[in-house]
């Protein structure tokens, strides 16, 4: 069965290198794909097919979360705190606080 290393190993007295093909018994190449030390390698008369790309949304505040965060903004820009905007609830929550001590 054909495979490819994906990183380096030594397998049949031959030491491999990340992208080198080669051969493996069956069932050494379960155990070296269950270790992602290789992948098997695609057949000839198959295309490789492109792997897709994951891509995670941002996650969308409700607006309970948004109005929270407007009254602590306020709150805090009141007690002469620069306030970051990327700083969520906590944060603002442990800025405000400090200003009171």
């Amino acid at each position: 069965m054909k495979l490819i290393a994906t990183k380096r190993l030594k397998y049949a007295t031959r030491r491999m290198q990340a992208g080198d093909e080669f051969d493996a018994t069956d069932m050494h190449a379960r155990i070296l794909v269950g270790a992602r030390k290789a992948r098997y390698a695609p057949h000839q008369d198959e295309p490789e097919l492109p792997r897709p790309v994951i891509v995670q949304a941002a996650p969308v505040a409700t607006k309970a979360e948004t109005d929270e965060l407007d009254r602590l903004r306020a709150m805090a820009e009141r007690r002469g705190i620069h306030v970051d905007g990327r700083w969520g609830v906590t944060r603002l929550q442990q800025e405000i606080a400090q200003a009171k001590l």
